[in-house]
């Protein structure tokens, strides 16, 4: 009885090889069309080489450091959709678009002078802030939670909003209001 079972779990082992090298056969088969038939691997280049940008058009990581989002805040006269931005909206957007005199001491209370306490959470040296965290009130808890997108959109969601009969309602950033999503 041992010996069905080790025979089994072989036959499985060298069912999953055989299916493995199928694949890889099959996937080189179909893989160059005519249309690609100029980045097939030479005997300079292999398949499994790194492409350079010259053997191929696939994207590459980059190692440039991000710079600081810009936030469109310009208000469409037009458009009355959406919830203006408060002082606190606009005080907090000046200071993300001022990072360069920041520390990283002040991330934890931009405002430490104001009755609501703000925090960011990022990284100062590449002036690339992610997440704001908001306490309207300075009792310890958070009240709102802004994450910012390297396209320079703003997603707010508000645990218990107050307009919202205590329910969670989430915002976007849109024409210079808050869009409810």
């Amino acid at each position: 009885m041992a010996d069905k079972k080790q025979f089994g779990k072989g036959a499985l082992l060298i069912a999953m090889v055989g299916a493995g090298v199928a694949g890889v056969w099959f996937g080189r088969c179909t893989r160059n069309t005519p249309a690609e038939a100029s980045h097939a691997p030479t005997a300079s280049t292999s398949a499994w080489a790194p492409a350079t940008s010259a053997d191929s058009p696939r994207p590459s990581a980059s190692l440039e450091k991000p710079g600081p989002i810009h936030f469109d805040l310009t208000e469409n006269p037009q458009l009355k959709i959406g919830i203006q931005l408060r002082d606190l909206d606009r005080d907090i957007f000046a200071r993300l678009n001022d990072l360069d005199h920041m520390s990283r001491e002040q991330m934890a209370d931009v405002f430490p002078d104001k009755p609501y306490r703000v925090r960011f959470i990022g990284n100062l040296a590449d002036k690339h802030i992610g997440i704001v965290l908001i306490d309207l009130n300075r009792d310890g808890t958070t009240d709102e939670k802004w994450q910012l997108m390297d396209d320079g959109s703003v997603k707010r969601t508000v645990p218990m909003d107050h307009n919202a009969n205590d329910t969670e309602v989430r915002y976007q950033l849109g024409n210079g209001r808050w869009q409810v999503r």
